[in-house]
């Protein structure tokens, strides 16, 4: 069983690459019966989305050069 020292770093690591087996198992484990790493699992997973989101590179929102206009007189007045 992992300690929850141990479990954090996992679960960073978890977001990016692909954990071997036995800490896979080690972690699942360990967050069924650990109440403070689970939560810790959830906002770090939410705050992973949020930065997703936030990256421009990928979105397909993109504003038109009349929004663009609008907003930039905005700012000046």
């Amino acid at each position: 069983m992992i300690t929850c020292k141990k479990a954090g770093p996992l679960i960073e690591k978890e977001e990016f690459e692909k954990l071997s087996l036995m800490k896979k198992i080690g972690l699942k484990l360990h967050l069924a019966w650990c109440k403070l790493c689970k939560g810790y699992k959830k906002d770090s997973t939410h705050l992973n989305e949020l930065i997703k989101v936030g990256d421009t590179s990928q979105s397909t929102m993109k504003l038109s050069q009349a929004e663009k206009s609008e907003i930039k007189e905005k700012l000046v007045q």
